[in-house]
């Protein structure tokens, strides 16, 4: 390809643009494929190398995309994109969309790389570098490319008449590239004087980015503005929670940015709300930037027991002392569902078992069951059912299958079913107990409140094997 050889600059860059887009790059990459790395991006990388350019199936990425692939290379080498979700098979996608090749796979429409990738641009500056054309000395090509580059352009050059490099840095006599055909990234090493057989010129494309070469292209010498961003690309399924309940908000999804002053842009992808991330802090109470004050939020610990609206804090802060941060609010409701009432006792007098269940909707999983003469405590109402007061599960039972029960005066001790006297009946009722207990724990009880206290004979507070002893001896004296 001959650019800006003739002295008619307009009419021959017309010509120009459309050479150079049906180049080929004919050239194959011994040894294994590229690394998840964008120096090492292949276009002959079978994850993308057959993604068609134009509409000609000979014209893929493998066969004719060092052009592309080199700009894609450039695009993540600047920090416009990120090689975690951008590679040479997304960037052909998107330019196809815009209708960027021709039907041979040629780029005839360069404006297409500015409305894929807005940060970069191809651009002509003809008449800026007209000193350089005709010349067959490397030096003089070396000084062209520090020129471009202190001018603020990333050259791609054109290495053996049919192949496209990225240059990203020169220093004294050496060119480094970054090309799509091969690990090496000396340019003159591996592609010689790189001139065109029918003439001396020099083949070259200018791409301006927002990110700007220094004077030799050296990444170190490449100064960014610092900053750092946190954004919630969405909120937790649910944010609406009740008093006392386990707080989840892992459904969430954060993702944070940093531009490093040295490094560029680092994007860290999608990340869960589940307070492990390394780039981000939650926070159920927040006091400022990196305060000893602030509550971390654990997902599977954090419960909020006051009613109302509490402001959760998502923060990141970089190595520098930069912060990010962003909010969103969970909303506590008073008492969780149903209207809290005096506890009431309830039994099943019927002949089958009522489940118990996780939802007061009929329609939650069961959690336990009211065997038939069995006695549960309520003490919050929602429609028909009634919330049972348990440490052993968090359940609803519909109130229409038990019947309440009336409260009873209290026993003597001992006398658990109140006929006035303490027997071998009262010695089975309390055997009973025990073994329905050991099946269904304490929060359904065959006694209540009533025969619970007269089992109760030291007073302990516990209804238990000292209790079956003390009766047993009062029986047989």
């Amino acid at each position: 390809m001959h650019l800006f050889s003739g002295r008619n600059t307009k009419n021959m860059l017309s010509a120009v643009m459309v050479a150079v887009t049906a180049a080929v790059c004919s050239i194959t990459m011994p040894g294994a494929y590229a690394e998840d790395n964008y120096r090492s991006w292949s276009q002959l990388d079978p994850r993308w190398s057959s993604t068609l350019l134009g509409s000609q199936a000979y014209t893929s990425i493998g066969s004719s995309g060092c052009l592309v692939t080199s700009l894609a290379m450039l695009a993540v080498h600047t920090g416009v994109k990120n090689e975690n979700d951008f590679n040479p098979g997304i960037f052909a996608d998107s330019l196809k969309s815009v209708n960027a090749f021709n039907q041979w796979g040629g780029l005839a429409n360069w404006n297409a790389v500015t409305k894929v990738i807005p940060e970069m641009s191809i651009v002509w500056k003809p008449d800026m570098y007209s000193g350089y054309w005709g010349t067959n000395d490397k030096e003089r090509k070396i000084a062209m490319l520090k020129q471009f580059m202190e001018d603020g352009y990333w050259p791609l050059v054109n290495v053996n008449t049919h192949h496209w490099v990225v240059v990203e840095r020169v220093t004294d006599d050496t060119v480094y590239m970054l090309d799509p055909a091969s690990d090496d990234t000396d340019m003159f090493a591996h592609y010689g004087n790189i001139t065109r057989t029918d003439t001396n010129d020099f083949d070259y494309i200018l791409v301006k980015s927002s990110r700007a070469p220094s004077a030799s292209g050296s990444q170190d010498k490449v100064s960014y503005e610092p900053s750092i961003k946190l954004s919630i690309e969405k909120l937790p399924d649910v944010t609406n929670f009740r008093a006392g309940e386990l707080v989840d908000l892992s459904s969430g999804i954060v993702t944070v940015t940093i531009v490093d002053p040295s490094e560029g842009p680092k994007n860290f992808g999608r990340e869960i709300m589940d307070g492990n991330s390394p780039n981000f802090n939650i926070y159920a109470e927040y006091h400022g930037p990196g305060s000893s004050q602030n509550v971390p939020y654990k997902n599977g610990v954090t419960v909020f027991k006051k009613p109302g609206p509490h402001t959760i804090a998502l923060e990141a802060i970089d190595k520098s002392g930069m912060f990010a941060v962003s909010y969103f609010d969970v909303q506590i409701e008073k008492n969780g569902i149903g209207e809290p009432v005096d506890e009431a006792e309830y039994f099943n007098s019927g002949k089958n078992e009522v489940p118990v269940l996780s939802s007061p909707d009929g329609n939650g999983v069961k959690v336990a069951s009211v065997y038939p003469g069995g006695i549960v405590c309520i003490d919050t109402v929602f429609e028909d059912y009634g919330k049972v007061v348990s440490q052993d599960f968090n359940g609803w039972v519909d109130l229409n299958e038990l019947a309440p029960f009336a409260a009873e005066g209290a026993h003597i001790k001992g006398d658990i079913n109140g006929d006035g006297e303490v027997d071998i009946t009262d010695l089975a009722l309390l055997n009973e107990f025990f073994r329905k207990r050991s099946i269904t724990g304490g929060s359904i009880s065959l006694f209540n409140k009533a025969e619970t206290a007269a089992a109760d004979i030291n007073s302990d507070g516990i209804v238990d094997e000292a209790d079956l002893l003390s009766l047993l001896d009062s029986i047989c004296k």
